[in-house]
């Protein structure tokens, strides 16, 4: 739920044509703030790079 916010504002952005997407968005989609969804594999590096990325710093310099 921290990097909702992120998510809902636009900030995070998913390739149109990918063929991993519409899984991912359908993982997203059941995902549940009480853990009752059966998968986070996805979602759980996606919370990860959105907290190293924007919810920590703006500091780029690690990623160069």
């Amino acid at each position: 739920m921290g990097v909702l916010a992120y998510i809902e504002s636009g900030r995070i952005v998913l390739p149109q044509t990918a063929p991993w997407v519409e899984d991912f968005i359908a993982e997203c989609e059941a995902f549940t703030a009480n853990n009752t969804h059966a998968h986070d594999d996805r979602i759980d590096p996606m919370i990860d790079a959105i907290t190293d990325c924007l919810a920590k710093s703006s500091d780029w310099s690690g990623w160069t």
